[in-house]
């Protein structure tokens, strides 16, 4: 095993280095709430396209039905390569709790954005359920088209249940949810600089002590009930300084991807 420090912050649950042994062993500077960040207890009712992604019937990362077969998540969810044994991933719909309730979902197909990089460009991911998405409390969620206006300081919601903390690593049993605001690309860009910045496939948003963190990865951005940003990475979870990234679903090399995919 090697040993990798880094101070980016992967919003994947840390179930996933348990799962993959294989894989390196990332350290992070301190990494703090890995819920969605000073959020409160949501209920799936509101939240009707939110799916836990299951690896092993573990939570890894969230996910969004976006029809009757497909679910849209992040591709670094993958990084150790489980997309190509669908057989270990599942996602849980219509509950509340990633642990019980809903209705489980197994996997047929993950398909990785053909361009995704693991410096997180392209960071979207889709998964095609080996059964139709429906149930109570499961229902689709459109996602922005190609000229949809990410409009600065405008409102959105983030949800998920990513941990409740780097060092208490349980996923809280409810899920969580916050508001956040979108963030102006250059702001955002000179923000991250030293962190290499932003690719023209993300764009920000925050909160302030509001973020997304560990486990939420791969989880919607909501804003207007329109699907715009997929959980990607971020600096510091919760960390004022520090927006979180999202994946940018109305960038046109994403958007016509999905379309081309699942015809949506």
């Amino acid at each position: 095993m090697t040993s990798t420090t880094i101070s980016v912050v992967l919003r994947v649950s840390i179930v996933y280095l348990e799962i993959f042994s294989s894989c390196i062993f990332v350290t992070v500077a301190p990494e703090p709430v890995g819920r969605i960040v000073n959020g409160i207890d949501s209920q799936i009712e509101q939240f009707q396209y939110q799916l836990s992604l299951r690896v092993n019937n573990k939570h890894l990362c969230g996910a969004s039905v976006i029809g009757l077969k497909w679910a849209l998540t992040a591709s670094h969810c993958f990084d150790g390569g489980i997309h190509k044994s669908p057989i270990q991933v599942s996602l849980r719909g219509g509950s509340s709790s990633p642990f019980t309730g809903g209705v489980i979902f197994n996997v047929k197909k993950i398909l990785l954005h053909p361009l995704y990089t693991t410096d997180y460009d392209y960071d979207v991911a889709l998964i095609q359920s080996k059964t139709n998405l429906e149930g109570q409390n499961i229902h689709p969620i459109q996602i922005a088209d190609v000229n949809y206006n990410l409009i600065p300081g405008s409102e959105c919601v983030v949800s998920g249940w990513g941990q409740l903390n780097v060092v208490d690593k349980t996923t809280p049993e409810t899920l969580q949810s916050t508001g956040l605001i979108i963030v102006e690309t250059n702001s955002c860009n000179d923000t991250l600089r030293e962190h290499d910045g932003i690719r023209s496939t993300m764009f920000c948003a925050s909160g302030g002590v509001k973020d997304a963190c560990q486990g939420d990865s791969g989880g919607p951005l909501v804003q207007d009930n329109i699907l715009i940003g997929v959980v990607s990475w971020g600096v510091e979870c919760g960390d004022p300084k520090y927006p979180g990234v999202y994946s940018k679903l109305s960038f046109a090399g994403i958007r016509k991807w999905i379309k081309v995919v699942t015809k949506l």
